[in-house]
């Protein structure tokens, strides 16, 4: 996961739509119940999929820093451990001010959390994709 700040509050949510489209689509690309999905949907998804990584990339710019596979673990776990976390951070996009400083709290004292703290410091919106 690779972490970018942005300054722009529009483009941050816009952000957090392209990603809520692109977490649906990959539950359905990747779906295990539903086994009979047309070859052209598939490919539909991909599409959506590609492009919504473009456009995020686009939008972010330079990616402030990235996360490793253990910083990355301890985060996903610390998320599905905390409703508001999973609430805000389910999204990959953290708003500067409330949701930054409840971000955070919760946090501070995660072992592991220094890059997406330091990222919330930087008073920008944060993102994480």
């Amino acid at each position: 996961m690779k972490i970018y700040t942005i300054k722009d509050e529009k483009s941050a949510t816009d952000i957090r739509l392209l990603l809520k489209v692109n977490a649906e689509c990959a539950r359905l690309h990747w779906s295990r119940s539903i086994k009979d999905i047309p070859s052209n949907v598939t490919s539909a998804l991909e599409t959506i999929e590609t492009y919504v990584e473009l456009k995020v990339v686009g939008l972010c710019g330079k990616e402030r820093n990235e996360l490793t596979e253990d910083e990355e673990s301890s985060f996903l776990s610390i998320i599905k451990q905390n409703n508001k976390l999973k609430e805000i951070l389910g999204t990959g996009v953290v708003l500067k001010g409330n949701q930054a400083d409840e971000v955070r709290s919760i946090i501070k004292t995660e072992k592991g959390m220094h890059k997406i703290l330091e990222a919330i410091e930087s008073g920008e919106n944060v993102i994480i994709f």
